[in-house]
């Protein structure tokens, strides 16, 4: 008798372990947290420059950067800078 079928316990991967459906619910989660911080990070802000990239760097980059070298090998060939 074979053991019960495993199923992903996260909607973001997939049964022939793409990452798709991961790197979309990412790119959401960094989108969401610039719009959150748009009213500091606009360039009409008061906040001065400097303190912007300080939040930007500290707030979202990481949450794009997150498992940057496993996305690496899904982008295809099309999709890499030759620089």
């Amino acid at each position: 008798m074979e053991p019960p079928r495993k199923v992903p316990r996260s909607d973001t991967l997939s049964y022939n372990l793409r990452f798709e459906g991961h790197v979309r619910s990412t790119i959401k989660k960094e989108r969401g947290a610039r719009a959150a911080l748009y009213p500091i990070l606009n360039r009409n802000s008061a906040v001065p420059i400097s303190a912007r990239l300080s939040i930007y760097k500290i707030y979202a980059r990481p949450i794009i950067l997150y498992a940057a070298p496993v996305w690496r090998n899904h982008i295809g060939p099309a999709h890499v800078d030759p620089n």
